[in-house]
């Protein structure tokens, strides 16, 4: 087996797969890409057993063959050369490389120990742009939870109904909502990861195929697919849970909003890191309090409203502002102790993106609680209602 692979695009496709690639393994094979020349075509595959992609790319003086290699080294390798193409050639169960006088061999294993990867099924798929799919995930993949008993949080929804596309997630502290106008014909749900949505949003090309078969997901574009086991349903019903009236409407900065709540930020203690945001008459200004000292800003807003004091987790607040694009953000404000709703003051034409987070109980005094009790949205029911789960 051999073949004159252009360097770039090589580089390319490789640094997707090894993002696969697990931290550690005790599998030997699970740390190796898959290289496999069929005429002018080499294939570069790499999984997880979770995760899987494949990948196409052009090649020049090939000859038929296969090895599986340890990804990392092989990257790690071949990025920092320079040059157009780099030239490849296997001999017993070793890949060999020669480049501007430097020679290297990666270690092998037989193809035939690499795990079979799902073919792309042959079923009808829905075209997506790969700018809405890397906006709308970038938008919400955060809010999902690192760690939940309910998987179901941990994951991203991906939603196409008809006439739009849509991406949600939570951890039950906040929920991300992003969904645009796109001429989508037929309904499909997929619950995905975490690491599933970082890898789609560094896929090529102008657009992508979504398919969903047999708990499986595939998502394909020009050069190849990705495909995910997905993460089992149902979702929690959200759209219960988000607030239809107006509210009491405050409109602010957004930058304004991050600098100043990153400076407070600074006299918080962990993990809640709470803040007070203060509204009294038309103004409003941020509070913290803890032994490193206190933090007071005033914040220049537009608010009608009755006062009130509302309690902040700060650092998951900046990471919801950090993702608003606008300028001047709107926050919806119902009570000290109800979810509020953060919305960019001027969204996209045919967009929507929406934020609702729950607020800290807080105490009388700034007194830091070393066991900080967990919230949930499922904390702030009326007395008398049945406690629900978000």
């Amino acid at each position: 087996m051999r073949f004159l692979v252009g360097r770039d695009a090589f580089v390319e496709a490789l640094s997707a797969a090894v993002r696969i690639l697990p931290a550690r393994s005790p599998i030997p094979i699970l740390d190796t890409v898959l290289l496999k020349v069929e005429g002018q075509t080499l294939e570069i595959a790499a999984t997880n057993m979770d995760i899987s992609l494949r990948e196409r790319l052009s090649v020049a003086e090939a000859e038929d063959g296969s090895i599986a290699v340890q990804g990392k080294p092989l990257f790690n390798t071949v990025s920092s050369l320079r040059g157009p193409s780099l030239a490849f050639r296997v001999e017993g169960k070793s890949l060999h490389l020669r480049h501007d006088g430097g020679k290297y061999n990666f270690a092998g294993f037989s193809s035939d120990e690499f795990p079979r990867i799902r073919q792309l099924p042959d079923i009808p798929g829905f075209q997506v742009k790969t700018s809405d799919v890397r906006e709308g995930l970038a938008a919400v993949a955060f809010c999902a939870a690192r760690e939940d008993p309910r998987t179901f949080l941990t994951g991203v929804l991906w939603e196409m109904r008809p006439g739009e596309l849509r991406f949600v997630a939570s951890d039950s502290q906040r929920l991300g909502l992003w969904r645009k106008s796109e001429p989508v014909d037929g309904s499909v749900s997929a619950i995905i990861s975490r690491s599933m949505a970082d890898l789609i949003k560094n896929l090529p090309g102008e657009n992508l195929e979504m398919r969903v078969e047999d708990d499986f997901i595939y998502v394909s574009h020009e050069r190849g697919y990705l495909l995910s086991r997905l993460i089992p349903g149902p979702y929690a019903p959200y759209e219960s849970v988000i607030p239809t009236d107006p509210g009491n409407e405050l409109v602010v900065s957004s930058a304004e909003f991050s600098d100043k709540l990153r400076r407070v930020l600074e006299f918080t203690e962990p993990p809640l890191n709470t803040v007070r945001l203060i509204l009294e008459g038309s103004s409003a200004r941020l509070e913290a309090h803890s032994a490193a000292g206190s933090g007071d800003e005033p914040l220049s807003v537009e608010y009608r409203g009755p006062d009130m004091t509302i309690g902040l987790s700060g650092k998951m607040f900046m990471e919801v502002l950090r993702a608003i694009r606008s300028e001047r953000l709107t926050v919806r404000i119902y009570t000290s102790t109800a979810p509020f709703k953060l919305e960019p003051e001027s969204p996209e034409p045919g967009e929507e993106t929406l934020y609702l987070v729950m607020p800290v109980k807080l105490e009388q005094e700034f007194v830091p609680r070393e066991e900080p009790e967990e919230e949930d949205f499922g904390d702030y029911e009326e007395e008398g209602e049945e406690e629900e789960e978000f």
